[in-house]
Protein backbone atom coordinates (compact mmCIF):
# COMPACT_ATOMS: atom_id res chain seq x y z
CA UNK A 1 0.00 0.00 0.00
CA UNK A 2 2.85 2.27 0.99
CA UNK A 3 4.42 1.64 -2.02
CA UNK A 4 1.79 1.94 -4.89
CA UNK A 5 0.47 5.11 -2.82
CA UNK A 6 3.84 6.84 -3.26
CA UNK A 7 4.09 6.35 -6.80
CA UNK A 8 0.46 7.58 -7.20
CA UNK A 9 1.17 10.69 -4.69
CA UNK A 10 4.96 11.62 -6.54
CA UNK A 11 2.99 11.35 -9.85
CA UNK A 12 5.21 8.70 -10.99
CA UNK A 13 3.01 5.82 -11.76
CA UNK A 14 3.79 6.15 -15.38
CA UNK A 15 7.89 6.51 -15.09
CA UNK A 16 9.27 3.83 -15.60
CA UNK A 17 12.92 4.30 -14.36
CA UNK A 18 11.87 5.85 -10.86
CA UNK A 19 9.00 2.63 -10.81
CA UNK A 20 11.56 0.39 -11.09
CA UNK A 21 13.78 1.66 -8.31
CA UNK A 22 10.77 2.05 -6.21
CA UNK A 23 9.45 -1.30 -6.97
CA UNK A 24 13.17 -2.79 -6.61
CA UNK A 25 13.43 -1.18 -3.05
CA UNK A 26 9.99 -2.77 -1.87
CA UNK A 27 10.71 -5.99 -3.57
CA UNK A 28 13.81 -6.28 -1.83
CA UNK A 29 12.71 -5.59 1.80
CA UNK A 30 9.76 -7.81 1.34
CA UNK A 31 11.89 -10.06 0.22
CA UNK A 32 12.99 -10.39 3.83
CA UNK A 33 10.62 -9.30 6.38
CA UNK A 34 7.19 -9.88 4.94
CA UNK A 35 4.47 -7.47 3.34
CA UNK A 36 3.83 -5.83 7.08
CA UNK A 37 3.20 -2.25 7.95
CA UNK A 38 5.54 -0.19 9.30
CA UNK A 39 4.47 0.35 12.68
CA UNK A 40 5.04 -3.00 13.08
CA UNK A 41 8.98 -3.34 11.88
CA UNK A 42 11.04 -2.77 15.10
CA UNK A 43 14.67 -1.09 14.33
CA UNK A 44 16.44 -4.37 15.41
CA UNK A 45 14.29 -5.90 12.36
CA UNK A 46 15.81 -3.29 10.41
CA UNK A 47 19.21 -4.17 11.60
CA UNK A 48 18.46 -7.98 10.57
CA UNK A 49 17.40 -6.97 7.24
CA UNK A 50 20.62 -5.10 6.80
CA UNK A 51 22.38 -8.24 8.13
CA UNK A 52 20.27 -10.37 5.83
CA UNK A 53 20.97 -7.95 2.48
CA UNK A 54 24.51 -8.16 3.21
CA UNK A 55 25.01 -11.58 3.67
CA UNK A 56 22.89 -12.12 0.35
CA UNK A 57 26.03 -10.70 -1.59
CA UNK A 58 24.31 -7.04 -1.70
CA UNK A 59 27.07 -3.92 -2.06
CA UNK A 60 26.87 -1.47 0.94
CA UNK A 61 26.03 1.08 -1.46
CA UNK A 62 23.31 -1.06 -3.12
CA UNK A 63 21.71 -1.78 0.42
CA UNK A 64 21.92 1.90 1.36
CA UNK A 65 20.32 3.37 -1.74
CA UNK A 66 17.17 0.83 -1.31
CA UNK A 67 16.36 1.29 2.31
CA UNK A 68 16.83 5.09 1.78
CA UNK A 69 13.72 4.69 -0.98
CA UNK A 70 11.85 2.63 1.91
CA UNK A 71 12.32 5.82 4.34
CA UNK A 72 11.20 8.70 1.73
CA UNK A 73 8.19 6.42 0.99
CA UNK A 74 7.31 6.03 4.17
CA UNK A 75 7.83 9.78 5.55
CA UNK A 76 6.05 11.25 2.14
CA UNK A 77 2.57 9.15 2.32
CA UNK A 78 2.63 10.06 6.11
CA UNK A 79 3.14 13.44 5.42
CA UNK A 80 0.64 13.46 2.86
CA UNK A 81 -1.63 11.98 4.54
CA UNK A 82 -1.23 13.30 7.91
CA UNK A 83 -1.11 9.94 9.23
CA UNK A 84 1.38 8.99 12.35
CA UNK A 85 3.54 6.16 10.85
CA UNK A 86 6.64 5.43 12.75
CA UNK A 87 9.74 5.51 10.83
CA UNK A 88 11.80 2.33 11.22
CA UNK A 89 14.15 3.12 8.37
CA UNK A 90 15.22 6.30 9.67
CA UNK A 91 18.72 6.37 10.43
CA UNK A 92 19.24 3.06 9.64
CA UNK A 93 22.96 1.69 9.83
CA UNK A 94 25.43 0.48 7.41
CA UNK A 95 28.39 -1.28 8.73
CA UNK A 96 31.72 -0.72 6.90
CA UNK A 97 29.64 1.58 4.63
CA UNK A 98 31.64 1.86 0.58
CA UNK A 99 34.16 -0.30 2.07
CA UNK A 100 33.08 -3.02 -0.39
CA UNK A 101 32.90 -1.10 -3.27
CA UNK A 102 34.85 -2.00 -6.60
CA UNK A 103 37.14 0.99 -7.46
CA UNK A 104 36.39 2.83 -10.96
CA UNK A 105 39.73 2.80 -13.15
CA UNK A 106 40.39 5.75 -14.95
CA UNK A 107 42.01 5.68 -18.46
CA UNK A 108 45.59 5.81 -18.82
CA UNK A 109 47.26 8.85 -20.71
CA UNK A 110 48.24 5.77 -23.71
CA UNK A 111 44.45 4.73 -23.71
CA UNK A 112 43.44 8.19 -24.21
CA UNK A 113 45.92 8.91 -26.75
CA UNK A 114 44.71 5.49 -28.77
CA UNK A 115 40.41 6.25 -28.25
CA UNK A 116 41.21 9.54 -29.78
CA UNK A 117 43.61 8.08 -32.41
CA UNK A 118 40.89 5.20 -33.15
CA UNK A 119 37.99 8.17 -33.81
CA UNK A 120 40.30 11.09 -35.56
CA UNK A 121 40.89 8.47 -38.13
CA UNK A 122 37.69 6.20 -38.25
CA UNK A 123 36.34 5.33 -41.54
CA UNK A 124 33.34 7.06 -41.00
CA UNK A 125 30.59 8.80 -38.93
CA UNK A 126 28.66 6.82 -35.95
CA UNK A 127 27.07 7.99 -33.05
CA UNK A 128 28.73 5.67 -30.96
CA UNK A 129 32.04 7.40 -31.86
CA UNK A 130 30.63 10.59 -31.53
CA UNK A 131 29.08 9.54 -27.50
CA UNK A 132 32.56 8.59 -27.00
CA UNK A 133 33.99 11.65 -28.62
CA UNK A 134 31.50 13.65 -26.32
CA UNK A 135 32.23 12.06 -23.48
CA UNK A 136 36.49 12.03 -23.53
CA UNK A 137 36.92 15.77 -23.08
CA UNK A 138 33.54 17.14 -21.10
CA UNK A 139 32.88 14.64 -18.23
CA UNK A 140 29.32 13.89 -18.93
CA UNK A 141 27.49 10.99 -18.24
CA UNK A 142 26.41 8.91 -20.78
CA UNK A 143 22.45 10.01 -19.97
CA UNK A 144 23.67 13.45 -20.70
CA UNK A 145 25.08 13.51 -23.72
CA UNK A 146 22.45 10.66 -25.11
CA UNK A 147 19.61 13.43 -24.09
CA UNK A 148 21.17 16.11 -25.82
CA UNK A 149 19.42 18.21 -28.44
CA UNK A 150 20.44 19.56 -31.49
CA UNK A 151 20.47 23.07 -30.10
CA UNK A 152 22.02 22.40 -27.17
CA UNK A 153 25.08 22.60 -29.23
CA UNK A 154 26.95 26.02 -29.91
CA UNK A 155 29.35 26.21 -32.24
CA UNK A 156 29.55 29.58 -33.94
CA UNK A 157 31.21 31.81 -30.89
CA UNK A 158 34.58 32.60 -29.03
CA UNK A 159 34.12 29.28 -26.88
CA UNK A 160 32.67 26.35 -28.21
CA UNK A 161 30.17 24.79 -25.81
CA UNK A 162 27.04 22.68 -24.46
CA UNK A 163 24.17 24.01 -22.90
CA UNK A 164 23.17 21.21 -20.32
CA UNK A 165 19.77 21.41 -19.25
CA UNK A 166 16.59 19.14 -18.52
CA UNK A 167 14.13 18.34 -21.56
CA UNK A 168 11.28 16.40 -21.86
CA UNK A 169 12.93 13.22 -22.33
CA UNK A 170 16.10 13.42 -20.04
CA UNK A 171 15.88 14.41 -16.86
CA UNK A 172 19.36 15.23 -14.69
CA UNK A 173 20.20 13.68 -11.72
CA UNK A 174 20.75 16.61 -9.33
CA UNK A 175 19.83 20.77 -9.86
CA UNK A 176 23.88 21.07 -10.27
CA UNK A 177 23.61 19.04 -12.88
CA UNK A 178 22.74 22.11 -15.11
CA UNK A 179 25.23 23.55 -16.81
CA UNK A 180 27.52 24.68 -19.71
CA UNK A 181 30.16 22.55 -20.76
CA UNK A 182 33.52 24.13 -22.90
CA UNK A 183 34.03 21.80 -26.00
CA UNK A 184 37.74 21.25 -26.98
CA UNK A 185 39.80 18.26 -28.02
CA UNK A 186 38.12 14.98 -29.11
CA UNK A 187 34.80 16.36 -27.41
CA UNK A 188 34.95 19.18 -29.93
CA UNK A 189 35.07 17.39 -33.28
CA UNK A 190 32.54 14.59 -32.17
CA UNK A 191 30.21 18.06 -31.57
CA UNK A 192 30.95 19.21 -34.95
CA UNK A 193 30.65 15.52 -36.80
CA UNK A 194 27.24 15.22 -34.79
CA UNK A 195 25.99 18.39 -35.71
CA UNK A 196 26.97 17.87 -39.28
CA UNK A 197 24.72 14.74 -39.60
CA UNK A 198 21.81 15.19 -37.43
CA UNK A 199 18.68 16.71 -38.56
CA UNK A 200 16.28 16.27 -36.05
CA UNK A 201 15.41 17.77 -32.70
CA UNK A 202 17.56 15.15 -30.89
CA UNK A 203 21.77 15.02 -31.61
CA UNK A 204 21.73 11.28 -30.94
CA UNK A 205 17.97 10.15 -32.33
CA UNK A 206 19.21 6.56 -32.07
CA UNK A 207 19.33 6.33 -28.70
CA UNK A 208 16.52 8.25 -28.27
CA UNK A 209 12.68 6.38 -28.29
CA UNK A 210 9.83 9.66 -27.91
CA UNK A 211 7.08 7.26 -28.54
CA UNK A 212 7.85 6.23 -24.83
CA UNK A 213 9.84 8.85 -24.12
CA UNK A 214 12.77 7.56 -23.15
CA UNK A 215 16.42 7.42 -23.44
CA UNK A 216 18.07 4.07 -24.05
CA UNK A 217 21.30 4.93 -22.63
CA UNK A 218 21.73 1.69 -21.32
CA UNK A 219 21.65 0.15 -24.69
CA UNK A 220 24.32 3.72 -25.52
CA UNK A 221 26.61 2.03 -22.47
CA UNK A 222 26.74 -1.60 -23.94
CA UNK A 223 27.44 -0.51 -27.30
CA UNK A 224 30.41 2.00 -25.92
CA UNK A 225 31.91 -0.55 -23.91
CA UNK A 226 31.86 -3.05 -26.59
CA UNK A 227 33.88 -0.28 -28.69
CA UNK A 228 36.45 0.50 -26.04
CA UNK A 229 36.82 -3.24 -25.43
CA UNK A 230 37.42 -4.13 -28.94
CA UNK A 231 39.76 -0.71 -29.02
CA UNK A 232 41.43 -1.01 -26.42
CA UNK A 233 41.07 -5.04 -24.48
CA UNK A 234 38.89 -7.10 -22.19
CA UNK A 235 39.81 -4.70 -18.76
CA UNK A 236 39.24 -1.57 -21.04
CA UNK A 237 37.71 1.03 -18.67
CA UNK A 238 33.99 1.27 -18.87
CA UNK A 239 32.23 4.65 -20.65
CA UNK A 240 31.53 5.86 -16.67
CA UNK A 241 35.43 5.79 -16.48
CA UNK A 242 35.43 9.08 -18.77
CA UNK A 243 34.04 11.08 -16.32
CA UNK A 244 36.21 10.26 -13.28
CA UNK A 245 38.87 10.53 -15.50
CA UNK A 246 38.29 13.90 -16.71
CA UNK A 247 38.02 14.98 -12.39
CA UNK A 248 41.68 13.59 -12.29
CA UNK A 249 42.80 15.32 -15.38
CA UNK A 250 41.34 18.67 -14.42
CA UNK A 251 42.47 17.90 -10.35
CA UNK A 252 46.20 16.92 -11.56
CA UNK A 253 46.71 20.24 -13.50
CA UNK A 254 45.65 21.91 -10.66
CA UNK A 255 41.96 23.05 -11.85
CA UNK A 256 40.39 24.88 -8.67
CA UNK A 257 37.88 22.22 -6.91
CA UNK A 258 35.36 24.77 -7.73
CA UNK A 259 35.05 24.80 -11.11
CA UNK A 260 36.16 21.19 -11.09
CA UNK A 261 32.57 20.77 -9.25
CA UNK A 262 30.76 23.40 -12.05
CA UNK A 263 32.32 21.28 -14.89
CA UNK A 264 31.35 17.86 -14.30
CA UNK A 265 27.82 19.08 -12.51
CA UNK A 266 29.01 17.40 -9.21
CA UNK A 267 27.16 17.97 -5.95
CA UNK A 268 29.82 19.21 -3.30
CA UNK A 269 32.31 16.84 -2.24
CA UNK A 270 31.62 13.79 -4.81
CA UNK A 271 34.91 15.46 -6.88
CA UNK A 272 36.80 15.03 -3.79
CA UNK A 273 36.10 11.14 -3.80
CA UNK A 274 36.86 10.80 -7.55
Amino acid sequence: IIKDEYLKLKGWEGDRKRRKAVDNAFTTVIGVIGDTAPNSVSRLDVHELVKTLLDSGLKTASVKRRLAVIRAAINYVSRMQEAQLDNPFANFDIPNLFEDSNERQDFTQGQLALVREKLRTANKYNEVDGIIGLLVDTGMRVSEVVGLQSNDIVLDTEIPHLRLHRNTIRRLKTKNSQRLIPLVGASLLAARKLAENTTGAYLIPRYIDEARGELKNDNASSAINKRLKGWLGDDAPTAHSFRHTISTRLRNVGCPKDIREELGGWAKSISDRY
